[in-house]
Parts: C-alpha cells; structure tokens; sequence
C-alpha cells in the first residue's frame, strides 16, 4: 500500500514537469514616432499668380516629404533588427 501511494505521488508530481510553456517571445511593436502618418501634401491655391507662394508650398512639401522617409527609413531598420533577433531566438 505504501508503494502505490509512493507511486502515485510521485507520478503526480512529475506531471507537473511535463507542462509545455511558450519560449517564443510576442513581436514587439515600434516605437509610437515611427508610426505616424505622413501628412497630407499643402495645396498651392490655384487662384495663386505670385511665384513665392508655389516656392513656398513646395518647400514645405519637399520638408515634409523628406521627414516622412527618414521615418520610414528608421521604422523599416527597426523591424528587420528586430526580425533578425526574433529568428536567432527560434
């Protein structure tokens, strides 16, 4: 009798070593800067005949363009680093 009860607790005691836990880490998500939206392009009147006011709109828009693709640039090296560390954990 005092074997089967050895028997019996220790078996559910191993049990408990046979539990399957997830090593795979969740993907992280991107820093909140990276994942804002372009903003729109500024519309030069069309009723607009001065020329310093076309040069001004589109510099405004070629800033803006060029922050939106440093963005995009960093959002695009912050996934595949993070990607690449994701893969050598697996």
């Amino acid at each position: 009798m005092k074997n089967l009860a050895l028997v019996l607790v220790s078996s559910v005691m191993l049990t408990g070593c046979f539990k399957v836990i997830p090593t795979k880490p969740e993907f992280p998500t991107p820093p909140e800067q990276l994942l804002e939206l372009c903003p729109n392009l500024v519309v030069v009147p069309e009723d607009t005949t001065q020329l310093s006011v076309v040069l001004e709109k589109v510099t405004i828009n070629y800033a803006e363009y060029h922050l939106c693709a440093a963005r995009h640039e960093q959002l695009v090296n912050w996934y595949n680093e993070v990607k690449k560390i994701n893969q050598e954990l697996e």
